[in-house]
């Protein structure tokens, strides 16, 4: 069966509160009626399917579960997870990555903890192009903890270019209160090739507290529009 197919039948389940022995019933009764759909409509038979919510509140009627009392508690959940989860996950996939994946990281259709993993990932732990939770790992990531390629911003962040936190790692250029930096960094603590900040460490400084270094001589060479910044 294809992805497309298995996704449909499990975001029919996510609207769906029930224990997980009605669950796997409702997977059987829905691949077995999505066979029948191949089997009539060939390779346009998703088109022909109805709405998640549509198939997910006829389960619901023929279960007796009225609409108002989906968000029940089961003893399959963990007692510290809220009832009213929230996930969504794209139907549009590019190299079999959804375009977004948010959750809340819990999946209660397996009653796991889950990562967010998309192009757009949002989640407590994130992986993703654009990312964002309390651990972030991107291309572009914001979080608590956050690792980025090209920019991250975060309580402790890290990256190859440019880093902005608590405590900032950057490759190019970091600011924070700590930063380190193989470039630029600026913070209360700065270590890097040029080093602006209270505590400077580097080739080339500058010290905020005291208005002295030499780091003005790096910016008259190669960034002469900030040495006004220097006076």
């Amino acid at each position: 069966m294809k992805t497309e197919f298995k996704e449909y039948i499990e975001e029919v389940l996510g609207k769906i509160q029930a224990d997980r022995d009605i669950k796997e019933k409702i997977r059987q009764s829905l691949t077995e009626h999505i066979e029948v759909m191949i089997e009539k409509y060939g390779s346009s038979a998703y088109h022909h399917l109805q709405s998640t919510e549509d198939v997910a509140n006829e389960f619901m009627d023929n279960l007796g579960i009225k609409k108002d009392l989906r968000v029940m508690k089961y003893p399959e959940y963990p007692w510290w997870i809220k009832r009213n989860t929230y996930r969504k996950i794209s139907k549009t996939k590019i190299f079999n990555i959804p375009l977004y994946h948010i959750t809340d990281g819990y999946n209660p259709d397996t009653g796991k903890f889950e990562i967010a993993k998309g192009f757009i990932a949002i989640g407590p732990i994130a992986f993703g192009v654009i990312s964002s939770g309390g651990i972030a790992v991107g291309i572009i990531s914001f979080g608590a903890i956050s690792l980025g390629l090209l920019l991250a911003l975060g309580g402790l962040a890290g990256a190859l270019g440019i880093a902005v936190g608590g405590l900032a790692v950057g490759g190019l250029l970091a600011n924070g209160g700590m930063a380190l930096s193989y470039g630029i960094a600026f913070g209360g603590y700065a270590s890097g090739h040029v080093a602006i900040g209270g505590i400077v460490n580097g080739e080339y400084t500058y010290n905020t507290n005291t208005g002295q270094g030499n780091a003005i001589e790096w910016f008259r060479q190669y960034m002469p529009y900030f040495t006004k910044y220097f006076n």
